[in-house]
């Protein structure tokens, strides 16, 4: 066979060899291919399975008692507001001693963390660490529930804007010691005490009593006071023996607004 000859022929096995392994490389790929898309869709049909799970809440979930299984936060939230208005609906006695007053969520400025809430209901069993998932996934699967509790807490600047506003309603004014003259001699009377209220404290004792104590319905809560004692000390009035002075003056045939001012004055008169 001349050299010439040799070589076309070596070289169209060598073609037909490549042709060969390219097709097969080719019917490979294709193959391969093939089953990564059909991967790739489960995987993305399965990610949007847990995607749509995750956004609703698991079963056997409730919030301050209405069950809201299988619901998305906006079904969930709508559930949800008879129950919120509910409580806002309460009246809210604010005892300042013998004096209150009445206020409503709109004067306090109350809210609640129901969007809060409603995200801890979707996430439970589906989010914190493994030991957490798996025991609240027990949990459910047992159909043993789990009841989340709103908390509502008033606006600071809005308790004490309303407290501020009521301030003098709410306050009570001393009656200071005094003497009264009986039997030619001075005799003591021992006043009372008042209260004004301490705002930035009320405004605290508030707050507290929405985080610890409320439980959704009418209520009483308690300011806080400061005491105002009565002025004048015993004492002082004790050295006190005989009366510095007197005056005396006919009103009968007064006009009639001299009369008016007499008796205005005496009425101040303690004795």
């Amino acid at each position: 066979m001349k050299k010439s000859t040799f070589i076309t022929v070596c070289g169209a096995v060598l073609v037909v060899f490549c042709g060969s392994r390219l097709a097969l490389n080719a019917g490979q790929t294709k193959e391969q291919a093939a089953q990564v898309a059909a991967a790739q869709e489960d995987s993305t049909a399965e990610d949007s399975e847990a995607e749509e799970k995750s956004g609703v809440i698991a079963e056997h979930i409730s919030i301050e008692g209405v069950d809201v299984s299988g619901m998305t936060e906006t079904q969930a939230k709508q559930a949800l507001q008879k129950k919120v208005d509910e409580k806002l609906a309460s009246d809210f006695e604010l005892s300042a001693g013998d004096s209150s007053l009445h206020a409503t969520a709109d004067d306090l400025q109350l809210s609640s963390d129901e969007d809060e809430i409603i995200q801890k209901a979707i996430g439970y069993a589906q989010s914190g660490n493994l030991i957490e998932r798996f025991k609240e996934s027990k949990r459910m699967d047992s159909g043993e529930g789990e009841d989340f509790a709103l908390s509502f807490s008033p606006a600071s600047y809005a308790v004490e804007r309303f407290l501020k506003s009521h301030e003098e309603e709410l306050s009570k004014e001393q009656i200071n010691n005094s003497i009264v003259r009986k039997d030619g001699e001075f005799v003591f009377v021992k006043g009372e005490s008042g209260s004004k209220v301490n705002v930035d404290n009320s405004v605290e004792a508030v707050r507290e009593y929405f985080e610890e104590s409320w439980d959704g319905s009418d209520c009483k809560i308690d300011l806080a006071l400061d005491e105002i004692e009565p002025q004048g000390k015993e004492e002082d009035f004790a050295k006190i023996h005989d009366a510095l002075g007197t005056y005396t003056t006919e009103y009968g045939g007064s006009p009639s607004g001299r009369k008016t001012n007499i008796i205005n004055g005496a009425a101040k008169v303690n004795g």
